[in-house]
């Protein structure tokens, strides 16, 4: 989430100085005073200013990177009302994003509620092999009538039935996109647009890496990013 520092006499100044800047009504707007002073020849204040759209989007971004990891497919709705955002997330495999006595969900839940409350300003990357990507890719099976979406790799995601969809009994197809010709080729542009990132927050030693094994569960990637988001 990108944040914004102004500086002016006072806070109603600071304020009024970011709402300008950044065409925002105060109401869309996080504001924090970071520092302030009230020294008669040095009054200052500075406050850290995040639009409250730009949090909605970093919630989805952390939510979609983890889910990923997972092999699940899902939509989600975020609501935001006053100060409280309402999110919804819709996937063909509620018992693996639930999770045994809802222990994944709760994690979920823990890491977004932390993400905010905490502020962290740390960045955590996914560093997935090619080839498991490539495997976990291929791996995906859909259903061209209701949508369903299975991964052969994945116990609690495959199919009841080999190449039928529990839901409809619809014969299962590998999505038309799933090639490794089309994999390789964005796989590869993912890494070329984002390595310059990845240095760039490496530098900033904001960057938090999680190494994603091929005997990993979707618990232990949870909680490697509980570990991380408890310890920052």
């Amino acid at each position: 989430m990108k944040k914004y520092t102004y500086q002016a006499k006072n806070f109603n100044e600071a304020k009024n100085l970011a709402m300008t800047e950044l065409m925002e009504q105060e109401e869309n707007l996080y504001i924090k005073e970071i520092e302030s002073s009230t020294k008669l020849f040095n009054k200052k204040s500075v406050i850290e200013v995040i639009k409250k759209d730009d949090v909605v989007e970093g919630i989805k971004d952390l939510i979609k990177d983890i889910v990923s990891e997972m092999g699940l497919t899902l939509n989600m709705e975020v609501k935001k009302r006053d100060e409280v955002l309402n999110i919804t997330l819709y996937t063909n495999n509620n018992a693996v994003l639930i999770g045994h006595d809802a222990k994944t969900l709760d994690a979920l839940t823990t890491i977004i509620r932390q993400s905010i409350n905490k502020d962290l300003g740390i960045v955590i990357f996914f560093d997935i092999d090619k080839d498991l990507a490539m495997e976990r890719t291929l791996s995906r099976i859909a259903c061209p009538h209701c949508g369903t979406s299975y991964n052969l790799l994945v116990n609690e995601l495959k199919p009841k039935l080999e190449g039928i969809c529990d839901k409809c009994n619809s014969s299962l197809e590998i999505r038309s996109d799933d090639t490794p010709e089309s994999f390789i080729t964005r796989f590869d542009t993912y890494i070329n647009k984002t390595q310059s990132l990845i240095d760039y927050y490496k530098e900033k030693n904001v960057l938090r890496e999680i190494k994603v094994e091929k005997d990993l569960s979707a618990q232990d990637i949870f909680s490697k990013v509980e570990e991380i988001v408890n310890n920052d």
